[in-house]
């Protein structure tokens, strides 16, 4: 399931605020904390890190209805990688607190679930770079 049928314009407009964002923009860098996460509505970014050689590698791209930035923004952890446009955007951004509130007020087994999902994705990242 897509992330755009995920998030209707109505409920997506309670909570969530559409930024746009200009070609060759960064969303955010490697080492930033992370405090929000992006679900692309229109448009396309990529993720990059810098490479032995100081040179930025392309890991993988995002594109309408996608969601990226969310592995910071649910374990607290540093960003492992930079977000960039990769033409002119928009973008809902996902606030932490919006993610916290709506996590505090779910069942307990589900926030550990999600946590314990999150954790062991970041591990393996860790394992594989």
């Amino acid at each position: 399931m897509s992330g755009s049928s995920l998030l209707s314009d109505r409920a997506s407009t309670k909570v969530l605020n559409r930024e746009p964002f200009g070609p060759d923009t960064a969303i955010f860098k490697e080492g930033d904390r992370g405090k929000k996460a992006y679900v692309v509505t229109r448009g396309t970014d990529d993720i990059v890190t810098k490479g032995i050689d100081g040179k930025l590698k392309k890991l993988t791209s995002f594109k309408e209805g996608e969601m990226f930035g969310e592995m910071s923004l649910l374990n607290g952890e540093k960003r492992s990688a930079h977000a960039i446009t990769k033409e002119g955007c928009e973008i809902l951004v996902v606030e932490q607190k919006v993610i916290k509130e709506k996590l505090d007020a779910s069942d307990p087994f589900i926030k550990f679930w999600i946590e314990f999902l999150s954790e062991r994705i970041r591990d393996m990242s860790k394992r594989v770079s």
